[in-house]
């Protein structure tokens, strides 16, 4: 009996060849879609997974923040020992440094400074090397194998001797490179005691929250105890007033970041959205295939009453139609799988992600693909087996049209369902990429373009020839520039009671930063190097600064701005001085948040040099830039960045959203199109008597085409009447992430609603036209 049905199904399928060919194409770029979507939703799932016992690391954080003081780690160790007994510190370098080794020379940023518990609380293989020795000394280092094979080549690093700010280090383990799916990635760890020759006793300090602190918990120990010792030892060793501790699970970090976090990460909402219309765009070509079913159903009924004549009982037949409808899906899943080979390692370059089909488990992915196959072959043929099989013998076998319009409802239904989706998907794309174009081409209030940002070493030198180059338009420096999230310090002002110590982002500038950046002053001036109190009692704020503080007219008002004191115990006065302008406030971070209260003030301490180049300036003048910086400062390593550049990154995940909303919008429309395209099909098939005796009685081509394309029009209609709310709903609700947004204006609901017009209207064009001039004779005799 199964060889007879085998054979039923694929005398079935290769007699519509149509039918055959728009289910299986809809299918496989559903099922395709779907399986690359969710590689990368495993993927995204599966950061810091791959840790041993993951789920007992935990990180530190202090209230919301991830910094915290260096101290907290030796006092939990030794006061906790039962409840901390693998306690691990990160301190990265968050600028490039020059590392060298003989005549190779690098500026890396990778640089992590950590504790030797690294490799008992984390799982990075030494491939060369001892775990427990490794980090032993202060003055060693372990390195990646990427960056062995960098410095060394084929060499045994062991043992060999690399220079990091100025101290030679002996490379003492090769670990495996990092994974990508790591919220934290470094090239070379250097032991934390080595910061102590240049911090001193700045490690002693229970006010400087730099480092990050990860603790494996040991088993029946609750995140709660070590919370509430954490606690007792901030009561116990300083008098700052720290926010209530907490342990944030290690597999949280990637999509729950917090203030002052190690590195960038993800946005688990774009999971979710991404995950839902993979799905969506597999239930549009799951309708597909039941759309398709039920209208091409009339073609079956005789088959359905013979069949029951015969003696064939309703659930034979139901198990027969779900038998082709599961060998039409795994004939999609063979196609699935061909556009998946082709086109995963496009996406996984285009979202950064090393994406692979887990052929290494292959009973596990076989069955898995098998049984996804099973489901929607299930899912798509369920409801077309039980219409099918439920014709009555009498009626199927005569020659009744009445079987044609049943269903009829539900097919219109299930398309104007497609629409709507296609529709929501027009108009989420693009709603995001308007937002990301906004985003890109937003005053941010100074002016990005050509300039580029370099290291500071030997800076005045460096500004004094650089500016002799006409290529060059101004020179200055600071110790961050926009795109980056500025450290908090105290201030005072004579308003404020004794006691009260609100802290503030700071950056540390040199004079001509806000000209060289093309800042507009509100009021006052900004700093400049004739006035020599500038360096030492000058301060220039933001509007937004200004408002924090209640300063209608704040030049003229005093500060007094703390830093560490000597030793790095607690925090002292560090500059006096008045507000001398107030800057328009510019976005220095992301345009996700409000511009928030800025102080900047003179100062040598800096590490990047901002370069404004004239108009027309190209290659050839990075070149000359990179000679002179290699004559100034020699052995120093030449890196750079261009500002705008830099920024844009920042939207970097909404851009690869947007981008993939689109393909994705592009594929349902595909699909939606392909199954409107089947049902005109058969439409026009069921109507040619029709059309040709409207063509006897003198209806013209026009009028025939108006005839067979008014449903459509409803259709699309009435789907765009359901896809307008639900949408201004939806990307309302995701552009409240941004401080800074878009309106959603009417015309993308128009344009959305006119392009799936369009595509429909040109979809069902070419049957329609083949109709409405066909020789009614040819329409006539077609039975």
């Amino acid at each position: 009996m199964l060889r007879n049905y085998l054979k039923i199904a694929f005398r079935h399928l290769a007699k519509n060849k149509s039918y055959t060919f728009i289910n299986t194409l809809g299918l496989g770029v559903g099922l395709a879609a779907c399986i690359i979507i969710g590689l990368w939703v495993n993927y995204e799932l599966s950061y810091d997974d791959y840790h041993q016992n993951s789920d007992q690391i935990y990180r530190v954080l202090n209230g919301d923040v991830a910094a915290i003081p260096p101290t907290l780690a030796p006092a939990l160790k030794s006061d906790y020992p039962d409840l901390a007994e693998n306690v691990v510190r990160y301190w990265p370098v968050k600028s490039p440094s020059d590392i060298i080794y003989e005549d190779k020379q690098f500026a890396e940023r990778n640089i992590t400074f950590t504790d030797p518990e690294i490799f008992d609380v984390f799982t990075h293989p030494l491939v060369m090397g001892d775990k427990k020795t490794a980090l032993s000394s202060s003055h060693r280092i372990v390195i990646s194998e990427s960056m062995a094979e960098k410095y060394f080549g084929a060499e045994n690093p062991l043992g060999k001797t690399m220079n990091m700010w100025g101290q030679d280090l002996e490379v003492s383990g090769i670990f495996e490179d990092v994974p990508l799916n790591s919220h934290h990635r470094f090239d070379f760890l250097v032991p934390i005691d080595l910061l102590q020759t240049f911090m001193g006793n700045m490690m002693q300090n229970w006010t400087w929250s730099g480092f990050y602190t990860y603790i494996k918990l040991p088993e029946k120990v609750e995140p709660a105890q070590v919370e509430t010792a954490i606690a007792s030892i901030f009561d116990k060793y300083s008098e700052e007033d720290f926010p209530a501790p907490q342990l944030q699970p290690l597999n949280d970090i990637y999509f729950e970041p917090a203030e002052k976090d190690i590195a960038s990460t993800g946005n688990f909402s774009y999971v979710i959205i991404l995950a839902t219309i993979a799905i969506v765009v597999l239930v549009v070509a799951c309708i597909n295939f039941m759309n398709l079913s039920t209208a091409y159903s009339t073609m079956r009924k005789k088959e359905v009453g013979m069949r029951k004549t015969l003696g064939a009982q309703r659930n034979q037949l139901i198990g027969q139609f779900l038998g082709e409808a599961i060998l039409l899906s795994l004939m999609g899943l063979s196609v699935a799988l061909i556009l998946v080979e082709v086109s995963l390692p496009f996406f996984s370059n285009f979202t950064g992600s090393p994406l692979t089909m887990p052929y290494e488990h292959s009973w596990v992915t076989i069955l898995g693909f098998a049984g996804f196959a099973l489901f929607v072959g299930t899912f798509s043929g369920s409801y077309p087996a039980f219409f099918l099989s439920r014709f009555k013998p009498m009626s199927a076998l005569k020659q009744s049209d009445r079987t044609a319009s049943s269903g009829g409802g539900l097919r219109k239904g299930l398309v104007v369902f497609q629409f709507a989706i296609s529709i929501f998907l027009i108009v989420a794309a693009l709603t995001v990429y308007s937002q990301i174009n906004f985003m890109q081409e937003k005053d941010l209030g100074f002016n990005e373009e050509k300039v580029i940002i370099t290291g500071a070493e030997n800076y005045q030198n460096m500004k004094a020839e650089l500016e002799k180059m006409p290529e060059v338009q101004q020179v200055s420096a600071a110790q961050g520039v926009p795109g980056q999230r500025f450290p908090f310090y105290p201030i005072q002002t004579n308003e404020m009671a004794p006691d009260s110590l609100p802290t503030m982002r700071t950056l540390r500038v040199n004079p001509g930063f806000i000209e060289t950046l093309g800042m507009k002053m509100a009021m006052g001036r900004s700093f400049e190097e004739q006035i020599p109190t500038d360096a030492t009692q000058a301060f220039v704020i933001n509007q937004a600064a200004a408002n924090y503080l209640g300063w209608d007219d704040p030049v003229g008002k005093e500060i007094s701005w703390y830093n560490f004191s000597e030793d790095g115990s607690s925090f002292e006065v560090a500059k006096q001085g008045e507000v001398i302008g107030v800057v328009d406030d510019f976005n220095y971070a992301s345009l996700h948040n409000p511009v928030e209260p800025l102080i900047m003030h003179v100062s040598q301490d800096i590490n990047m040099a901002i370069v404004r180049l004239n108009a027309g300036s190209d290659q050839q003048t990075l070149a000359k830039i990179r000679e002179t910086w290699n004559s100034v400062t020699p052995g120093s390593y030449f890196w750079y960045y261009f500002l705008d550049d830099e920024l844009d990154r920042q939207y970097g995940a909404e851009q690869k959203l947007g981008q993939v909303f689109g393909g994705l919008t592009l594929l349902a429309l595909f699909i939606a199109c392909l199954g409107l395209l089947g049902l005109t099909t058969y439409s026009t098939q069921q109507r040619t008597k029709e059309i040709g005796i409207r063509k006897v009685m003198g209806a013209g081509v026009k009028q025939i085409l108006v005839l067979l394309n008014t449903e459509v029009l409803k259709m699309i209609g009435i789907a765009l009447i359901i896809a307008i709310p639900i949408a201004w709903y939806a990307m309302n609700q995701w552009l409240t992430e941004f401080a800074y947004r878009i309106e959603i204006g009417f015309g993308i609901f128009i344009f959305a609603g006119a392009s799936a017009l369009v595509i429909a209207l040109l979809t069902v064009s070419w049957q329609s036209i083949k109709a409405a001039v066909a020789n009614p004779i040819d329409s006539l005799r077609s039975e």
